[in-house]
This record gives structure tokens, C-alpha cells and sequence, in this order.
């Protein structure tokens, strides 16, 4: 009688590391691309978010709440606002952080090179809602990764302080 080894040949280990390695090159790209979709829906629904707290405290508070660009997370500076943003109690109204304002929320730079660019508001740097919960301006904002064709999402504000958004924009 033959002696049987458990175990595996060389060639059954060989031709299962061929077929994993056929499966992982075709599920890449998809895998990737799943990332950057996530990423997008991810980002643009944290400034979704700034806009609906800075509506929703302005009119609790019963003030002015500003939502500034900001590279370094303090002050209101004027970069783009891929570069960062902070949303704050605006206790003076220029749009700025100064004395007896309180910062509310900070958001970083956005990730893997996405931009974050805005259109048709009165200040190109901030916007503020009023205690009504109405915006300064109107206007929106496009959100686009870093690949080429319809990858965006597109943010508006109407006259009342209400955001919306469109998916899949064509972007630059």
C-alpha cells in the first residue's frame, strides 16, 4: 500500500498563487475606485454638515454664525476652501475670528488632493447665516477628486440658507 502525505504539491500551491494573484489584478481598479467614490460622498457630506450646523446655531443662538476658508485652523485666512475651513460664533460682523467669538468646528485640508471650489457668493472666503437661518448669499460650492470626467458633487446654498447637492459633476 502507499504511504498518502497530507499536504500540498508544489504545483497546487504554484496554481493557487496564480489564480489569487489574476483575482487581485482585476479587483484593484474597482477596489480603488471605490475608495475615491467613498472619499468624495465622505467629504462632501461633512460640508453638508458645517452649513447645516451654522444655519441651525445661528438661529438658536439668535446670532451670526460665519463658515471661513482656513489653512491653519484659528483665523479666517484667504485661501481655497480645499485648504480648510472652521465654522465660528461671529459676534462682530466682518467674517473674521476676533475677541468673544467661539470656534465651533474645525475641518482640515481635504484629503488625496481634492478641491473644493465656490461660485456666485457675495464673499469668495466666508459665508454667514443670520438668527432667520438665511445665508448672507447665495451660491455653490463643486467638490472634485483628483480623477478626470464626471467625479464631483456639486453643493448649492439658495437664497434661504438651504443646501442641496448634485452628484456626478464634470469637473476639470
Amino acid at each position: 500500500m502507499r504511504n498518502q502525505n497530507k499536504g500540498f504539491t508544489l504545483i497546487e500551491l504554484m496554481m493557487t498563487i496564480a489564480i489569487a494573484a489574476i483575482l487581485l489584478t482585476l479587483a484593484a481598479p474597482s477596489f480603488r475606485d471605490l475608495l475615491l467614490n467613498n472619499r468624495i460622498a465622505t467629504q462632501t457630506n461633512d460640508l453638508i454638515s458645517d452649513l447645516a450646523l451654522a444655519r441651525s446655531e445661528a438661529a438658536k443662538r439668535g446670532g451670526r454664525v460665519t463658515i471661513c476658508t482656513s489653512s491653519d485652523g484659528a483665523t479666517c485666512t484667504n485661501s481655497n476652501w480645499d485648504e480648510g475651513r472652521i465654522l465660528f460664533v461671529d459676534a462682530s460682523p466682518y467674517g473674521a475670528v476676533g475677541t468673544g467669538d467661539t470656534i465651533l468646528r474645525v475641518r482640515e485640508k481635504l484629503a488625496n488632493n481634492n478641491t473644493l471650489t465656490s461660485s456666485a457668493f457675495t464673499n469668495t472666503n466666508y459665508i454667514q447665516y443670520f438668527s432667520s437661518g438665511i445665508a448672507d448669499s447665495s451660491g455653490s460650492f463643486k467638490l472634485c477628486d483628483s480623477r478626470t470626467g464626471a467625479h464631483g458633487n456639486s453643493i448649492s446654498i439658495s437664497n434661504t440658507g438651504r443646501a442641496s447637492t448634485t452628484k456626478s459633476v464634470t469637473c476639470p
